[in-house]
């Protein structure tokens, strides 16, 4: 006769995880359907939240060094969902770009950047990130196009501070190129859009070489009204220059 023995209390225990297993998910099922239009958005937001976390925990790996795994964290993040969008997957994306350089990934990080200038659409950071790219390696026109790109792109969205510091970074190119008259109407615009110190004391700067004395003049005692330490001590230089100098 075939044996029965079974070791006591094993049928009884596995009958009774599986009763309660069953339980847990009955309990859970009811509750998703009972309250599918709330549950919903809390599954969003907890993914968004781990999303964020995620892609912090790459960063933090990235700052010690160590890419390899870095990125595919950061690859990790981007399959989910960010509370910040698309700001946050941006700023993600170009993290995952700098890894890939690390790694000298080029053709994986000039992908990546491609799909987060896509995303952009004026936001900022991925154009910032070009542009200064391409100035450093001495790229006019690839600097200019990238920042036009930008101006035409924050303008349609109406973002004027925006719009006035990427027209302020076009001046800046122009200028490093000596195309002083460009230059001058670069920075001219970016202050009109939203005056400040910088953008005032670039255009100040150029008036003064091309020796539009007068109108340097009043640029700079409009730099010093404003208060700001580091252009205020600038302008003063520059109007003791021009005096020194007897432009006025």
């Amino acid at each position: 006769m075939e044996s029965t023995n079974h070791v006591p209390g094993e049928h009884g225990i596995t009958t009774a995880v599986v009763t309660v297993s069953a339980f847990i998910f009955m309990l859970f099922a009811a509750a998703m359907i009972a309250f599918g239009a709330w549950g919903a958005p809390f599954v969003d937001g907890l993914s968004a939240q781990i999303g964020e976390v995620v892609a912090q925990h790459a960063t933090d790996l990235a700052a010690a060094g160590e890419h390899a795994k870095a990125v595919r964290i950061y690859e990790d993040a981007l399959a989910r969902r960010f509370e910040g969008e698309p700001l946050h997957r941006i700023y993600t994306m170009l993290r995952l770009v700098k890894s890939h350089q690390a790694l000298e990934q080029s053709a994986q990080a000039r992908s990546v950047l491609e799909m987060a200038f896509a995303l952009d659409k004026g936001y900022g950071p991925t154009y910032t990130l070009l542009f200064d790219a391409l100035r450093k390696r001495n790229d006019v026109d690839g600097a200019l196009s990238v920042t036009q790109e930008h101006v035409a792109a924050v303008r349609a969205r109406g973002d004027t501070a925006a719009e006035k510091w990427a027209k302020y970074n076009e001046g800046a190119v122009l200028r490093d190129a000596g195309r002083n008259e460009e230059a001058l109407a670069a920075f001219v615009e970016s202050h009109a859009l939203q005056p400040s110190p910088e953008s005032g004391y670039q255009c100040a700067r150029l008036e003064y070489t091309l020796g539009k004395y007068e109108d340097a003049r009043q640029s700079l005692e409009q730099v010093i009204e404003a208060g700001d330490t580091k252009y205020s001590a600038l302008a003063r230089e520059m109007l003791e220059k021009g005096s020194a100098s007897k432009h006025w």
